[in-house]
């Protein structure tokens, strides 16, 4: 798959993905698992235009009518299957007025694309159902699609794409050829970042560090607004730990209001996670430790005497922030989430 020069990091998932193409052995099911942002999409898509290319020189080969309509998203002989959510965020659905967009790929949207498995296939080789985000498939509906992934046909790929593949039930991913896809290198992301979005380099070295090796974290990250938005955490971080109770109320309710206070929280407590992680590895390992950094722009500030906290203290910290994070998971409520999560940190350096 050469002819998609701009996929690197993966090179080995996409070289087995290619011998069995080239060899005919393709598998009648995959599961492309790794962290979110870091390309399995795009070598899925690569895959899906390999497997239907009509040039018999160079597969895909990026030109012919084939790879062309897989491009546009116009393929008949490709399906994607998401979340209403993701469809929206897409462009590809129009939000309900007065409802939100469901989290979860409900079985109808995998009775959207049943047809495809019923009939040959229109213009390729293949049928290839890719299945964005799998772990959104609840139980009743991974338990409906095994039936799918257990009579499958000889001319149909079915592609599972998940950051979590925990939350897929084991006889789903037992029916699975899987290939994990792991972190992108930081040198990789940051020449991506200033090549795409012409950002400098040593600004592009710190994204692609806090990015923690996810291009699409990173390209999100690549506005002006995230670094300020990442110092103001830190400030406020530092704030409740310096300051009293009344300190550590306001901060809780200036970090979690606004519409999106969920998603929101949750980039925050992202930050002070990663920068407890910083504290630690400076207070360990020194001057050694500065190429370690994820806040690598701020490495003279870490290493202030004032700046120490004892690691067990900062184990704890990071343990309440891993708690607050999973609590949003669910219907927890943004600001109490992170008075409890606040108060517990500050007790615990007590």
């Amino acid at each position: 798959m050469a002819v998609y020069p701009d996929i690197l990091g993966h090179e080995r998932p996409m070289a087995l993905l290619e011998k069995a193409r080239a060899n005919g052995r393709v598998a009648h099911a995959y599961l492309f698992s790794g962290p979110d942002g870091v390309g399995k999409e795009r070598v899925a898509m690569a895959f899906a235009a390999a497997l239907n290319c009509q040039d018999p020189e160079q597969q895909p080969c990026g030109h012919c009518e084939s790879c062309g309509r897989i491009a546009r998203g116009s393929h008949p002989d490709l399906r994607v299957v998401a979340c209403e959510a993701e469809r929206v965020s897409r462009g590809e659905r129009e939000p309900e007025k007065g409802r939100s967009p469901s989290q979860q790929i409900r079985n109808a949207d995998l009775d959207e694309v049943a047809a495809i498995f019923r009939n040959r296939p229109y213009l390729g080789k293949y049928k290839v159902v890719l299945i964005v985000d799998a772990e959104r498939m609840n139980a009743n509906s991974q338990n409906r699609f095994l039936k799918t992934l257990e009579e499958p046909s000889d001319d149909t790929v079915i592609l599972l794409i998940t950051a979590h593949p925990e939350a897929l039930l084991a006889t789903v991913r037992s029916r699975c050829q899987v290939l994990a896809f792991g972190p992108l290198p930081r040198a990789v992301i940051a020449k991506t970042l200033e090549e795409r979005e012409d950002v400098d380099a040593q600004r592009a070295l710190v994204l692609a560090a806090m990015s923690q090796g996810s291009l699409g974290r990173a390209l999100q990250m690549a506005g002006d607004a995230f670094l300020a938005q990442r110092d103001a955490v830190i400030g406020s971080f530092e704030r409740v730990q310096a300051g009293d109770m009344a300190d550590l109320l306001e901060v809780a309710g200036e970090l979690s209001k606004g519409s999106q206070a969920k998603e929101d929280l949750k980039q925050s407590l992202g930050l002070m996670e990663l920068w407890c992680r910083d504290k630690m590895i400076t207070g360990l390992g020194g001057e050694s430790s500065l190429g370690l950094l994820i806040n690598q722009d701020k490495a003279e500030e870490l290493a202030r005497p004032d700046q120490a906290v004892k690691p067990q203290t900062l184990l704890r910290w990071m343990e309440h922030i891993r708690r607050a994070r999973s609590a949003l998971r669910t219907n927890a409520n943004p600001r109490l989430t992170m008075e409890r999560c606040l108060l517990a940190m500050r007790t615990s350096r007590l």
